[in-house]
Parts: C-alpha cells; sequence; structure tokens
C-alpha cells in the first residue's frame, strides 16, 4: 500500500461534483430543492427590474429592422424595443441585432417585433439556419450601454410541429439561474458555467408539439407554463441568444421563438406572505449548492462567434 504523505495537505482534497452541481467556485444564486415561493426570499436582496414589452407592443415599434431584413428597411440593422424599463431615474431601450450579419435569415420579416396580441416581444428566424442574436440594454438618457441589476426574460411557446418535426430549440448566454415547470415540456442541456462572469449558458430544447400560442405572458395555461421557461440575469448589459429548428422538414419556412420579462413563471404575488411564527427555511451550506437542472452531465455547446 502507498505511504501517507509526510506531512498533511493544507486543504482536504475536492470531492467530485455530481451532474446536478455547479463547480463550488460558481455556486447558483438559487438551490433547486426549493419550491419557487420559497425561492422568493433569495430575491428579496436583488433589485429586480421590469422589462415590460406589454407598454412597448401597444403601439408599433418605430425600428424594426433586424440584420436589414425589414419590415421597416432603410434603418440600423436592429429592433429596438424603447422605454422597455425605467430604472435609475431613467427610461431603458432594448435593443435585438445579430452577431452574424450573414447567419440571419427570415422569409416573413413581419413576425419580427412584437407578437400580434402586443403582449410580447417576438422573433422570427429560417429553420435551417442557426441565428446568432445579441440583445444589448441602453440608458435612454445618455445613450450608453448599462447594466440593470437584475430582471426576468422569459421564453414562451416553446414547441413542434406535429410528429416532433420543426423543433424549437433555443440557446441562452449570461444568466445566473432559471424557473421551469417541475414536469415541462422541454429540455434544458449543455449547460455550461462562465468562470471570468459568473454566469452560465444553455441550450432550451422543445420536448412536446404543438402547444397553444400564449397571448399573455402572465396568464398561462398549465400547458403553456410547461412550454415556458424563465431566465433571471443580474448586473447584466447584454446577453446572447441562438435560435435553430431541429428535424425540419421544410427548411424555407420560418419558425418564431416569443418572449417577456416577467410571466407567470415568475409572478411572486401568486405566494402567500410567509407566517411571522414560521422563520424561512434556511439556505443550504454555500458549499453544496445545486441548481434546477437535468440530471446527466452537460456537454459543451458551440461557441458564438465574436
Amino acid at each position: 500500500p502507498a505511504l501517507p504523505p509526510s506531512t498533511p495537505p493544507s486543504t482536504p482534497p475536492s470531492l467530485p461534483v455530481p451532474p446536478t452541481m455547479l463547480p463550488p467556485t460558481l455556486p447558483p444564486l438559487l438551490p433547486s430543492n426549493l419550491s419557487f415561493c420559497e425561492a422568493h426570499q433569495y430575491l428579496n436582496d436583488l433589485t429586480l427590474v421590469e422589462l415590460d414589452f406589454s407598454t412597448v407592443c401597444d403601439s408599433n415599434l418605430t425600428i424594426n429592422n433586424l440584420g436589414g431584413l425589414g419590415p421597416k428597411s432603410g434603418q440600423d440593422p436592429v429592433i429596438v424595443y424603447p422605454n422597455i424599463s425605467r430604472y435609475d431615474g431613467t427610461a431603458w431601450n432594448l435593443n435585438v441585432s445579430t452577431v452574424n450579419d450573414n447567419a440571419y435569415e427570415v422569409t416573413d420579416p413581419k413576425l419580427n417585433g412584437c407578437h400580434e396580441k402586443s403582449k410580447m416581444g417576438q422573433l422570427g428566424y429560417k429553420r435551417n439556419k442557426t441565428s446568432n442574436l445579441r440583445f444589448t440594454l441602453w440608458r435612454a438618457d445618455t445613450g450608453e450601454k448599462a447594466s440593470l441589476p437584475a430582471f426576468f426574460l422569459s421564453l414562451l411557446d416553446l414547441d413542434a410541429g406535429k410528429g416532433l418535426k420543426e423543433i424549437e430549440s433555443v440557446g441562452v448566454v449570461g444568466w445566473k439561474t432559471f424557473f421551469s415547470h417541475p414536469n415541462p415540456h422541454i429540455s434544458v442541456s449543455d449547460l455550461v458555467p462562465d468562470a471570468s462572469s459568473g454566469t452560465y449558458s444553455a441550450t432550451v430544447t422543445a420536448t412536446h408539439a404543438r402547444v397553444a400560442n400564449a397571448e399573455d405572458p402572465m396568464e398561462l395555461t398549465l400547458e403553456q407554463r410547461k412550454a415556458a421557461i424563465a431566465f433571471l440575469f443580474v448586473d447584466t448589459s447584454e446577453f446572447t441568444m441562438s435560435l435553430s429548428t431541429l428535424n425540419t422538414k421544410d427548411p424555407d419556412g420560418n419558425r418564431v421563438v416569443q418572449f417577456s420579462g416577467p410571466s407567470a413563471l415568475v409572478d411572486f404575488n401568486t405566494c402567500p406572505s410567509p407566517s411571522p411564527s414560521s422563520p424561512p427555511p434556511t439556505a443550504p451550506p454555500p458549499a453544496q449548492p445545486t441548481i434546477m437542472l437535468p440530471s446527466t452531465p452537460p456537454s459543451l455547446p458551440p461557441s458564438l462567434p465574436p
């Protein structure tokens, strides 16, 4: 047998990290064994700022020309959601642009901008292309890119066509944690931590077909909740998203992704106030953080172009 070392190690050896646990150097914001309402206390120290697409989409967007493809041609090749939020005494705008103009295609650019029911944003993309997009927050008073302290972005109506054809798959980079239904109609894979920012990336893929389109993100049916996910961003000015379609039979057709700020998945108004006689649950030890993730180890997703 091997002899023990002459001197004890200065620190104990690191334990293996189970598939459902993140590296100890990057603890998640929320432990996964909490219910949504129990998790509310962990968000109390954050300044949550609402991204309100319902107000923005009540009127036509003045700049709506993603990738230079229209529908409002002759403008900067972006979509601008003006006055999406208010914080620090000023309005904030949200710009959506392409990471690589040549990689973005859409057959019907009128799909871009807002959902027809005017409660959420919407982006169209061609089924045979992976579209890499950048979401950037700007102060309206100075025109400078800047970070909001914390906000939600919810993806809605993630589904597939009949026979699980045309499966929607969305990659999101730069979030802290997420909320989804306990029995979701989506899978979350390719989880990758970014040590430099303390954030994560993952791919969300639909697993069920033909979920009815949502009309109001705060009024979702059970099936619509199962086909949605809400990401929490903290101290963020910019994040990226990739849109693709799996198992397509119509490469020239379009798919759409719908999104909002808060949604019924993260409606804290539905949570009862904690009883004064019952103290809130104690956070687990920081050495063993967990997060709402799939049980299988992640694999690295393809990197977005710079």
